[in-house]
């Protein structure tokens, strides 16, 4: 396989490049969640550079989903900002919150208020 720029690969050698199974290419288009691609009438094509970005964005530091970037100069503030939460982080907050409110909820006769 060649690894020219202007290499157009097709969805199976793209899917073998990626040790992922064609279905999967084929599902995560519509969702907008694959490597670019080129549609050549109905035909559907990967370029390697695309496919190297794509592998380049899914690099992650956490498991939370959160994108941390290692800065490689030293930056002129001197304020750094901690990194932020992820979505999944948040989610499990809210949920632990909202289990020690229902825990002080008022009860009716014994029994708990919902």
């Amino acid at each position: 396989m060649l690894h020219d720029v202007a290499t157009l690969l097709t969805e199976k050698d793209a899917a073998q490049f990626l040790r992922l199974s064609p279905a999967t290419l084929r599902n995560m288009r519509p969702k907008g969640r694959g490597p670019l691609y080129i549609k050549v009438g109905s035909l559907v094509r990967y370029r390697y550079a695309d496919l190297m970005t794509w592998i380049e964005s899914r690099v992650r530091h956490t498991t939370d989903g959160v994108r941390t970037h290692v800065e490689l100069a030293p930056s002129n503030n001197n304020d750094p900002k901690p990194p932020t939460a992820g979505r999944s982080s948040l989610r499990r907050l809210n949920q632990t919150r909202a289990l020690s409110q229902a825990s002080k909820a008022p009860r009716a006769n014994g029994k708990w208020i919902t």
